[in-house]
Order: C-alpha cells, then sequence, then structure tokens
C-alpha cells in the first residue's frame, strides 16, 4: 500500500511519522453528530504524541447525550492493544471502560462486562463512537481474507459497496461490515480510509463541512444495502396464484377472544375469501393448501409504537408476525421510500401507518424536523401532515399548551388522530381534556401523580428519573387514580404503556439479561448480546427495591385501567424483538391473555379505523395472518413463534424470515 496513511492505523500511524521528522501532527478531524438532519453535538479526532488516537464525542438529545473521551493505541496490523475510556454515557452517568494485552492476553472492565480471553482479535468497545468502526474497517481491510475475529466474542467480515465522489474533491467508499450485529454496519471512509460519515437519519455523524451531503450518503446507503435485500425478499415470498387453503386450525376469533378449532381460511390473491368449519369450504383447484394440524391462527399482530429505520427491521417484523406498524416519528422521506417498498413487495416489511411528530423550539425538542413555537405554526405543522395522507400527529414534550390545543384542533378538523408525550405541565387528565385520542408511555401516568413541580420539568430526562424514583409512592386504588382513570374512559382516552421500554430501566441489574432478549438469546449474534446484561438505573440494592416497585406500579395502573375500559394499545418503541415481550408485561400485569391479543390485532385496527379492512380473519379482509408453534392464549410468549407469517397474501417461512433478519435458526421448541 503506497504511503503511511493508508496503513491500518490510517492517520495516527502517521502522526508518529510528523514527530519523528520533528514536524507538528496533522491537524485534528471533526466531525458534526447529526439527528434528523439536525446538528447537535460533535465527534473530533486526534493523534497524541506516543502515537495513540483520541477521540471526544459528546451530543445532546433531550437532555441526554455523552460526553466521552477514547484513547486507542493500536498493534501494525491495526488491532487495539490498550483502549481507555472516560466520562458520561447517553444516559449522563458516568462511565469508564479500558482494555489492554499482556504477554499474549486480553483483559476489559467496562460499565457491563468484565473479563479476558487470548488477544487474537479486534476488541469492539462498549461505548464506541463513529471512529470505532472506521478503526475496526481499516483491520478487515488489512486482515487476510478481510476476516477478523471479535473480541469479547464473535467474527466480523467486510465488503466493498458503493463510491461517491466528495464536496472539494477525493471520493467516499461505502463498507459494510458483517458479524457487529443482527444486520451489516455501514461505514463510510474517504480515499484515505479515514472516516467520512457513519449512521443513519435517526443518528450519524460526518466530516465537518461536508454536512449538506448526508442525505445523499444516506439515501446511497440505503440502496447499496437494499439491492442486496431485495434479492432475499424475491427468495422469501411465495405467492399462490390459484390461492391457499389452511385447514385444520385453531383460529383466534378478534370479536370473541376465543379460539375456534378445526377452522380453515381460503386467501385468494391479497384477500380473505372464506372462513369456515373445516370442510365446509370446497378447494379451488390447483390451490394450495396448509395443513395447520391444530396450530393456532391469528390475525397479523400490530406493533402500535415504532420508529422504522431500515429494511432490517421490516424483515424482523414478519418474523415476529407483526404485518402492521405505526411509526410515531420519522423523517417522512426516507420513510415514504421504504414503506412504499414494503407495500410492493420489492423490499420484506409490514404495512406502515404513518404519524407526523411536532414539538415546540428548545433544549429539549424531539428528534423532528417540525418545530413550532406559535399556534399558527402548530396548525402548518399539521396541515403539512395531512397533505401527506398521515392519519395523525403525535406531539411531543416541550410544546406549549396553545400550541398543542392549535394543533389538536386543526388535527381534529382535518379527521386526523392526536397522541404523544404529555407537553411540560401537564397530567394526563388535562391532556385528555385538552383533546389528546391518546397518551404514549407508562411513565407518564406516573409523572401526573407526583405534582406540578415533577410535571413541569416531564420535557427534560426528569421523566425517567423522577418516575422510578417516586412512582413507588403513588396509590393505584386511591381516589386519585380512580378519578384519572375515569376521566380518561370518559373521553375515550387510548393508552399506548410501552411498558417493555421502561423494564430494564426500572428492573435491570448488572449482569442480569434483559427480559425481552432471554427468548432470542441463544439466536442472537455474540457482539448483540453483550449489552443486555448492563443493567438498569439501579446503583444499589435499596435503589433496585424502589425502581422495581414504581414499575409495579405501572402494571397495577395498567391493570387498574383496562379493568375500567380504558382502550390499550400494544407498542414496543424499540422493535419487532420486543414486541412479545411487552404482551408478556400485559399479561403480567393482569390482563387476560385473550384481551392482550385482541388488543395486539383488532383492537389496534379499530383505534386506527382500519377495522373494516383488517385486524381479524373474515372474509373481505387483508390476508395478514400468522400460524404459530403455540397457544397464545395459554402463553402468550407463543407469538413469537410464527411458522407461516402471510401478509396480504403473500406467504413467508417464519424461521427463515428470522434467519433473514440475523438470527440463527430456530433449535428445538420455540421459547
Amino acid at each position: 500500500m503506497p504511503g503511511p496513511t493508508l496503513r491500518p492505523k490510517g492517520l495516527f500511524a502517521a502522526a508518529a511519522a510528523f514527530i519523528l521528522l520533528g514536524a507538528a501532527p496533522p491537524a485534528e478531524r471533526r466531525y458534526t453528530v447529526m439527528m434528523s438532519g439536525t446538528a447537535k453535538g460533535s465527534l473530533t479526532l486526534n493523534e497524541a504524541p506516543d502515537g495513540a488516537q483520541r477521540s471526544v464525542l459528546s451530543f445532546r438529545d433531550r437532555g441526554r447525550g455523552p460526553d466521552l473521551e477514547t484513547v486507542v493505541h493500536y498493534d501494525p496490523r491495526g488491532l487495539p492493544v490498550r483502549v481507555a475510556i472516560s466520562g458520561t454515557d447517553y444516559r449522563r452517568i458516568a462511565t469508564s471502560e479500558n482494555f489492554s494485552v499482556a504477554n499474549g492476553r486480553a483483559t476489559w472492565t467496562s460499565a457491563i462486562d468484565e473479563g479476558s480471553a487470548p488477544a487474537d482479535g479486534f476488541y469492539v468497545v462498549n461505548e464506541g463512537n463513529a471512529e470505532s468502526i472506521a478503526a475496526l474497517a481499516r483491520a478487515l481491510l488489512a486482515a487476510p481474507g478481510q476476516r477478523v475475529k471479535l473480541l469479547p466474542a464473535g467474527t466480523a467480515s467486510i465488503r466493498t459497496l458503493t463510491t461517491r465522489p466528495i464536496t472539494g474533491g477525493g471520493t467516499a467508499t461505502l463498507y459494510a461490515i458483517d458479524g457487529l450485529g443482527m444486520g451489516p454496519t455501514g461505514i463510510w471512509l474517504d480515499q484515505e480510509r479515514q472516516l467520512f460519515a457513519n449512521g443513519i437519519p435517526w443518528y450519524g455523524v460526518i466530516r465537518a463541512g461536508h454536512e449538506a451531503e448526508q442525505p445523499a450518503l444516506l439515501t446511497a446507503q440505503a440502496e447499496a444495502f437494499e439491492n442486496e435485500a431485495r434479492t432475499a425478499a424475491a427468495s422469501l415470498a411465495t405467492r399462490h396464484q390459484r390461492g391457499v387453503l389452511i385447514r385444520g386450525a385453531k383460529l383466534f376469533d378478534a370479536g370473541t377472544r376465543r379460539l375456534r378449532p378445526g377452522t380453515s381460511v381460503l386467501v385468494q390473491g391479497e384477500t380473505i375469501a372464506a372462513v369456515g368449519p373445516d370442510g365446509s369450504i370446497a378447494v379451488p383447484r390447483g390451490a394450495h393448501v396448509i395443513e395447520a394440524r391444530g396450530r393456532v391462527l391469528i390475525p397479523g399482530l400490530w406493533d402500535m409504537h415504532v420508529h422504522v429505520l431500515g429494511y432490517e427491521e421490516g424483515i424482523m417484523a414478519l418474523a415476529a408476525g407483526i404485518t402492521t406498524v405505526r411509526d410515531l416519528g420519522n423523517d417522512p422521506v426516507p420513510l415514504k421510500r421504504l414503506s412504499d417498498q414494503f407495500d410492493s413487495g420489492t423490499l420484506l416489511g409490514p404495512r406502515v401507518v404513518k404519524a407526523g411528530l411536532i414539538d415546540g423550539r428548545g433544549p429539549y425538542a424531539g428528534p423532528t424536523k417540525s418545530l413550532v413555537t406559535t399556534p399558527a405554526e402548530a396548525e402548518a405543522a399539521v396541515d403539512a401532515f395531512a397533505a401527506l395522507g398521515y392519519p395523525m400527529v403525535k406531539l411531543y414534550s416541550s410544546m406549549s399548551t396553545e400550541a398543542a390545543r392549535a394543533a389538536i384542533a386543526r388535527a381534529h378538523a382535518r379527521g386526523m388522530r392526536v397522541g404523544g408525550h404529555l407537553p411540560a405541565g401537564l397530567t394526563m387528565g388535562e391532556a385528555a381534556a385538552l383533546g389528546y385520542d391518546e397518551i404514549q408511555h407508562g411513565n407518564f401516568w406516573l409523572l401526573s401523580f407526583l405534582g406540578p413541580e415533577v410535571l413541569a420539568r416531564s420535557q427534560t430526562p426528569a421523566r425517567f428519573t423522577d418516575a422510578y424514583s417516586h412512582g413507588h409512592e403513588i396509590d393505584p386504588d386511591g381516589p386519585a387514580a380512580r378519578a384519572l382513570i375515569a376521566q380518561l374512559e370518559a373521553h375515550g382516552t387510548v393508552v399506548d404503556p410501552t411498558l417493555v421500554t421502561f423494564e430494564n430501566m426500572f428492573t435491570g441489574w448488572k449482569g442480569e439479561m434483559v427480559g425481552w432478549t432471554a427468548p432470542w438469546a441463544e439466536r442472537m449474534p455474540a457482539i448483540s448480546l453483550r449489552g443486555v446484561r448492563g443493567g438498569g438505573r439501579a446503583r444499589t440494592p435499596e435503589e433496585l427495591k424502589t425502581y422495581r416497585a414504581s414499575f409495579a406500579r405501572m402494571q397495577q395502573l395498567l391493570k387498574r385501567m383496562h379493568d375500567a375500559g380504558v382502550a390499550v394499545v400494544n407498542g414496543t418503541d424499540g422493535g419487532a424483538m420486543l414486541y412479545a415481550r411487552e404482551l408478556e408485561l400485559h399479561v403480567a400485569a393482569g390482563l387476560p391473555p385473550g384481551d392482550v391479543l385482541y388488543n395486539a390485532t383488532l383492537g389496534a385496527a379499530r383505534v386506527m379505523k382500519l377495522d373494516r379492512t383488517s385486524g381479524s380473519i373474515a372474509k373481505g379482509k387483508r390476508a395478514d395472518l400468522v400460524l404459530l408453534d403455540g397457544d397464545p392464549l395459554a402463553r402468550i410468549g407463543a407469538v413469537r413463534c410464527a411458522a407461516l407469517v402471510v401478509k396480504q397474501g403473500t406467504l413467508f417461512d417464519g424461521d427463515a424470515l428470522a434467519v433473514a433478519a440475523g438470527l440463527a435458526p430456530r433449535r428445538g421448541r420455540c421459547a
């Protein structure tokens, strides 16, 4: 390779050469942290006199965000031999991480683990940044076969996808690293193999001065990965022109919330053509027949709280039996591009029902370009999403009450639904009275009882800290709770608890596996599993007891709301692998499995006024079906066990979908 800047250590090896020559090392490299198109902070890279690489990552996201310094020494192969990370993590919690190699042995300690192993791989830091990925890419490009063992576990490889010119000269090449997670990780390097950009529309970094190029890079990255995914889509999808008959099933009747054994369903095209007892439906000539053999057939599931970021989420959603999702905040342009391909079948994924995210300006503004201050601006933002055909807007916590009131009135006038976080200072009851049709996140339930001082800071990270520190003080059967629940029921306000979002935060303890992960663990890549034992917010056994009691209050309030007739929807705010756990937490709270499964299907469709065409297994409705290896009314977690997924008449093998999403093949009984 010509020149020192092309060696695995890249620019940082060059720094040592400058020192030997008595010259100053190259100037630092600066990058901008971008979130949903807005600059939020920086990543700075420079070289220490001893040849080490130093990086500093700092950004703010709604009051959260890291301030982390990373110092790394590399060997001639580009493998880390010493790593020291210190500062505060995304949650604003002090953290440190150290890695070193001595006598052929690697040892490490981090906020989530500690260990040792033979020093024969690239150490993947827990608190990494984009340069950490770029360094791995350089090591892979220089390695034999472009493969490297990873520490603590796993193996990575690299592929070249596409190259684009950089404004001002030079080029940037997109590489795909396999082995870091469920899907490939993209990284853009310049012609000297130094970091140029990394990330997705929600979060990414790009070299300072090139921020305007990020949308084009993101589009090129999406196209490159999607080109690969389209091949998988074609190979996994099966269509039968003469129809499909599923017979011998126990059908979940979402209307009665019970199972109907010995039932057959005929699918023709994209629609359910007939439903009836076995033997009552004539089998069309040439139709494909599937023998259910007593397995449970349910309508396609709905995840009512997602933020779809890429094609890989679409594949995993189908693998989890989710055929419809509701996106509650995203960049409209890439979301449309992705959802259109889901609808056409060129990419695998669910139908996407969209909600536009609107927030007020300020330091805690949400990740959206639709930021407003005045009522007139709020109305204009609603109009913009209505023009896109969105059936819903989601309001965020930095909006003023006046702007929220204007947005709600305009949305309702245009036939749109309104949900979201509580504007700072408002209780759930006040939001319902203001016109909210729905309220997201169970932590806001707790905040509503903790007084005006707590509510006044609910747009800050205190919406979490106040909830887990003081939620246990609430009496779920007291007069205040009963009054609030009655108010929600009277207004017809729907709740979207997202309990799985809070489970680890409130109940996790270092060394213990996160609840949603355990059933998937044997099938997940080793590096993906590393962070799931990091624990939650509690730092002492006393705190853990308090925080777990606060989580129990959320579940108790959910049960009281359900019993009072408040409609509940199931959302994860984190992705399809969390979905079954969300349902399990509802059942653990005391909701009957049949009601939880209704909420996940017909109930969700009714909330979005789409129940005439979907949500249940009935003649004339969309052919969205899931055949399960297990009975969800006996064990709600059986919704993880999709043997067959049908999305609008197209058939998919459930295990093949899971493998395409990055999981290992299922072995034995579904967990």
